[in-house]
């Protein structure tokens, strides 16, 4: 396939000058879209505000004519529009930015240090491991601790050996170990095995101890068992409590049992709390015991780790117990025995439940517990309290509501829609789609024409499945101003409105928006006809990023069998977006000729793959493909280990 220009070309048609903090631009600019240009004007603005939106916007633009802009803003006198160009950077991926990424990460204050180390996490190339590994090891010790995450995600051998060196200097002995443990480098393990009995400072061992909190360590069981069991130093027995949790096994599970009986109660609580992420039911009945001693539960961390534990092994026969904590018990621990109750699912917590909606200190956790618990009961409770904490802390009342699905929410719902704040109308929207009833459609056509909710209405109008609007969303998609038409676009896919993809197909081939054919690609996909496949796969050479990345997932959604090899293809495509929908979409098109290549990223490619990766293999038929998510049970990536032990259960027909 013939691929896109590169950023280089790109960037090459754009003149920059600075002054003042200001963008100034030059005349020749690599682009089309007139959306891209209006924003590189906005880029000159002698408002900051200006500026930073506009560097945001051109980064969910998708168009590699912004790269030298967003890299000029990463000079700009503004903190604000420095972080703005982070993000728009992040966004774009483009290894042109990278360097001055670089650049930032050792000139920016801490918080916007990192701001620039998430972009990049998309931007970075091994290119770029040589300034890289300098940094890392010549820089200030907030850059080394920056960094350090950067290169394992990476993946290049070529950080190992030095990093061996580097851990053996104070300065930067545990980035190193940190950047080796990422590597599961077995030298560097056994160093900190080393380290840990022989360093006399306590903050030292303690330390090395918590770096091999990762199941490949378990050649290291022993000594964290007995760190746990003879170390007179409570951190240190806590920290050994928490990493066995992390490393796993039988032996680890039979030692943190015996570590609920230890003298310091902290250490018990981080026991109880490893038990239940291992999943350790046979331990239930020794945590109801603690439960049940007057004596234990006085202290409130022991019992704060055994109610986490109890829920997390959902532990149904601990709910009597359970119940009379939230009743009666300390009110610091009302807020943990309410998660552990949602987690359990016992709709008998429901009634003592609904007085916590009304505390400050446990509105959260109760909102979290109902919504698991999904009690019809708790529908007048909960639209009550909608009101009662600030909008960007009751998701999970508006998440409550929509699971129970009672319509007698719906028109409170609907006010909060065409009148609430912005997280109240996304939250509504979503929680209406839940329900599933057609009296929100008009609200949600307004806010589609209005443009005030950006992401997700489309998803919802098609959920919903209002046919009867199509006539009008064409309209839209045909006449509206572009964010407008962006809306109904997508909608259109989502409603599966087939009569419109011959125009939805034009639109990808011919609009100078790039948003727009990002649109027109997202809903070829979700309409499913193979009869656009071949407009699909020309719009994998889009130069713009989004509609790229929206083209091939399209191919997935497609199921189409043709699509197999140029997918796999994408594998290696240049750019980190490009190769990651790749993976989604060779999940989706259920073909086993993807497990090998998918086991390959997976085992040497940067860490962004491998949460996409499982999820692609979860979608795989075949027992090579149980396999592939068996071995990965055991990585040393505590999201992958969880994620195939999901997809697993998934595949054998269990339910969470």
């Amino acid at each position: 396939m013939k691929r896109a220009r590169s950023g280089n070309q790109v960037g090459a048609a754009v003149v920059l000058a600075f002054a003042v903090g200001v963008v100034s631009l030059g005349s020749a600019v690599d682009t089309a879209d007139p959306v891209v240009l209006d924003q590189l004007a906005k880029a000159r603005s002698k408002e900051a505000a200006d500026r930073a939106s506009a560097c945001r916007l051109l980064g969910w633009a998708g168009d590699p004519a912004a790269t030298p802009v967003l890299v000029g803003c990463l000079k700009d006198a503004s903190a604000d529009v420095r972080k703005a160009a982070a993000l728009g950077c992040m966004l774009l991926g483009d290894a042109n930015a990278a360097d001055a990424l670089i650049d930032a990460v050792a000139e920016w204050e801490d918080s916007a240090r990192w701001d620039a180390v998430s972009a990049l996490s998309r931007c970075a190339t091994r290119a770029h491991t040589p300034k890289l590994l300098d940094r890392f090891l010549h820089g200030s010790d907030k850059e080394a601790g920056a960094l350090a995450g950067l290169l394992i995600q990476m993946r290049d051998p070529r950080v190992v050996e030095p990093m061996r060196k580097a851990a053996k200097s104070a300065d930067r002995r545990w980035p190193a170990f940190r950047v080796l443990r990422g590597f599961q480098d077995v030298r560097g393990e056994m160093e900190l095995v080393m380290l840990f009995p022989r360093a006399e400072n306590v903050d030292v061992r303690r330390r090395a101890l918590s770096m091999l909190g990762y199941p490949a360590a378990r050649r290291a069981v022993e000594i964290v068992i007995r760190a746990m069991t003879i170390e007179p130093d409570a951190s240190i027995r806590k920290t050994a409590a928490r990493v066995l949790g992390d490393i796993g096994g039988p032996k680890a599970v039979e030692a943190l049992r015996a570590a609920l009986r230890d003298v310091r109660k902290d250490v018990a609580a981080d026991a109880a709390r490893s038990l239940g992420r291992l999943g350790d039911r046979k331990s239930i009945p020794l945590l109801r015991t603690i439960l049940d001693d007057p004596e234990a539960v006085k202290d409130h961390n022991i019992a704060s780790g055994v109610l986490c534990a109890l829920g997390e092994l959902e532990a149904q026969e601990a709910v009597p117990r359970l119940l009379t904590v939230l009743e009666s018990g300390a009110s610091q621990l009302h807020g943990t025995a309410a998660r552990a109750l949602g987690r359990i699912g016992d709709r008998r917590a429901v009634g003592p439940l609904l007085p916590l909606l009304k505390r400050e200190d446990t509105f959260q956790a109760a909102a979290a517990a109902l919504r698991d618990l999904a009690d019809p009961n708790s529908v007048p409770a909960l639209m009550e309290a909608i009101d009662r904490r600030p909008s960007t802390m009751n998701f999970d009342v508006y998440r409550a509501l929509g699971r129970i699905g009672d319509r007698r929410a719906v028109p409170l719902l609907i006010e909060k829609l065409r009148h609430g704040d912005k997280n109240s109308r996304r939250n509504a929207a979503e929680a209406l789609t839940e329900i599933g009833d057609r009296r929100a459609i008009p609200a949600m056509m307004e806010a589609l024409r209005k443009h005030t909710i950006w992401y997700g209405l489309p998803q919802c109008i098609g959920i919903i499945g209002d046919a009867s609007c199509v006539p009008e969303l064409r309209r839209l998609a045909r006449e509206g101003p572009w964010r407008t038409r962006r809306l109904a676009i997508q909608s259109l896919g989502y409603l599966k409105a087939r009569d419109a993809a011959g125009e939805i197909a034009e639109w990808l081939r011919t609009e100078r928006i790039g948003f727009l054919r990002m649109a027109a690609a997202e809903a070829l996909g979700q309409m499913g006809s193979r009869k656009r496949y071949d407009s699909l796969l020309a719009a994998t050479c889009d130069r713009n990023l989004n509609v790229r990345t929206a083209a091939i997932r399209a191919l997935g959604h497609l199921k189409d069998p043709r699509a197999v090899e140029p997918v796999l293809e994408l594998l290696e495509a240049p750019h980190t977006a490009d190769r990651t929908a790749a993976v989604l979409a060779l999940g989706e098109l259920g073909d086993r000729r993807a497990i090998g290549p998918l086991m390959r990223l997976m085992r040497g490619g940067h860490l962004l793959y491998r949460q996409h990766v499982v999820r692609a293999l979860e979608g795989l038929p075949g027992p090579t493909a149980d396999a592939a998510l068996t071995e990965l049970r055991e990585h040393h990536d505590a999201t992958v280990r969880r994620l195939a032990v999901e997809a697993l259960k998934k595949r054998s027909g269990q339910t969470e």
